[in-house]
């Protein structure tokens, strides 16, 4: 549990370029612009701390001096503003001026020859936004959306809010204290005690298709307009909308509120909602052993009865839950072998021989499945690169660490090396893969690599 509860008082360190405290235009900025970004930072710090500071690390997050201060946040008009920065930013790959653009955009508001009511997330907002459906591992299909610019600022900015208040929640320490890379680390960790010997992966059903928008409002530290006009989507809505076609968002308009809503799954603010609900959900006592993802769940536990007691206390609290009920699903369970193996977040998670201390060996690798995909996505991005003559395989390096980085697993290497064959294949060199993935090898590793892969030019 210490090492859980010094998770959680880590704060990680945001993108300076997109909060505001990095330039990313190709030539100075007026002296205006440049003075309001430095005060609005540091305006955004102090604020997010006293979020920090007002936050309990257990119990209601729904207090009095949460609410007022995560409401004087939201109304902050330098920090709906730093929120647009950030939504414009993730822009940069396709429009390299981003900032420029929103300079344009910051001097309208303050010259009121534009409105701030589309950064107001109290305030209803007309804006197309795109739907599509994205294929899941089991075989269905999963509705995201992709919002307007408007809108993504708005959800930025209530997520950047409860990032400050999740924080302390142990809840929180897989996403919000480092990301998935934490979380493995630490299921590693315990799966090397070899008084763990049983597991439970858990997750909760059609948990993004409804919310009890009443119960919701009874258990976030937000104002229930917020909830109404930026977070959720109305699910009949939702159901009606085809792919392409513009959709209200404004749910005000389009349904009874005191019904039930659907969080959008793409928005930027949606994970933080979910933890917000579901932490409320997860008993302290339970957390011990205890490793939650999105609304996956992986209990460990020193027996079958220890383990199934976690779950049944935890299913019962979600049928209770305010903004429910809510229903658990099993996805598996079994119990931990010595060269077993099982998945949890789309990772392969092997069990191996104990070493000299008694503590069992953990490996995590790249399913089978998804290393296949891994593969035949890479020959598409160097088929790319070998059509467009692009000798520095730019698709190719920014696919490779894109993926590298989404699976903290022990497997590097083997995909690296995958890559390095599927270039050489088409009578690339490896060298710029190989240098793209340095960041995420071990020197030795990298060695190994370029001495199978890299010519050597003779002297």
């Amino acid at each position: 549990m210490a090492k859980i509860v010094s998770r959680i008082l880590a704060h990680p360190q945001p993108d300076p370029v997109e909060t505001g405290e990095a330039e990313a235009s190709s030539h100075v900025l007026p002296l205006d612009y440049r003075r309001w970004r430095r005060r609005a930072v540091a305006r955004r710090t102090s604020l997010l701390n006293v979020l920090r500071v007002f936050t309990p690390a257990t119990g209601p997050l729904r207090t009095r001096s949460l609410v007022e201060n995560v409401g004087r946040y939201l109304a902050s008009k330098d920090m709906r503003l730093l929120a647009l920065r950030r939504a414009m930013s993730r822009d940069s790959g396709e429009n390299p001026e981003w900032e420029d653009a929103f300079y344009a955009r910051w001097l309208e508001y303050r010259d009121g020859a534009r409105s701030m009511d589309e950064l107001n997330p109290f305030k209803p907002l007309r804006e197309p936004c795109l739907v599509y459906d994205e294929r899941k591992r089991s075989g269905g299909k999963r509705r995201l959306w992709k919002f307007g610019t408007c809108m993504t600022a708005r959800q930025l900015l209530v997520s950047e809010a409860l990032k400050a208040i999740y924080a302390r929640r142990v809840w929180s320490q897989m996403i919000f204290s480092g990301g998935l890379p934490v979380g493995v680390a630490d299921i590693k960790e315990a799966l090397r005690n070899p008084d763990l010997t049983h597991y439970a992966i858990v997750d909760v059903a059609a948990f993004f298709d409804n919310v009890d928008l009443q119960g919701a409002t009874q258990l976030l530290p937000l104002d229930r307009k917020v909830l109404e006009n930026t977070l959720c989507v109305s699910p009949p809505s939702d159901a009606r909308v085809g792919m392409n076609r513009y959709a209200r968002v404004c749910v005000s308009e389009v349904l009874d509120v005191n019904g039930r809503l659907a969080l959008p799954q793409g928005a930027a603010s949606s994970p933080q909602i979910a933890y917000g609900l579901l932490d409320q959900a997860l008993p302290v006592r339970c957390l011990e052993h205890s490793f939650p993802y999105a609304d996956d769940l992986l209990f460990l536990g020193k027996s079958e009865v220890d383990v199934a007691a976690k779950v049944s206390l935890y299913e019962e609290n979600l049928v209770g839950h305010p903004a429910g009920p809510l229903h658990l699903r099993r996805v598996s369970d079994g119990q931990i072998m010595e060269n077993g193996s099982f998945e949890f977040v789309g990772l392969m998670f092997d069990v191996q021989d104990s070493d000299r201390d008694g503590l069992r060996t953990v490996r995590v690798e790249v399913p089978m499945r998804k290393r296949l995909e891994f593969r035949d996505r890479l020959q598409e991005s160097v088929a790319r690169d070998v059509a467009k003559e692009d000798s520095l395989f730019s698709r190719t390096r920014e696919y490779l660490a894109g993926f590298l980085s989404g699976v903290p697993t022990d497997d590097h290497e083997d995909l690296v090396k995958t890559a390095c064959e599927i270039a050489q294949a088409n009578g690339l060199q490896a060298s710029p893969l190989i240098s793209a993935a340095a960041r995420f090898l071990t020197d030795s590793e990298i060695g190994r690599l370029s001495a199978r892969f890299v010519v050597r030019q003779p002297s």
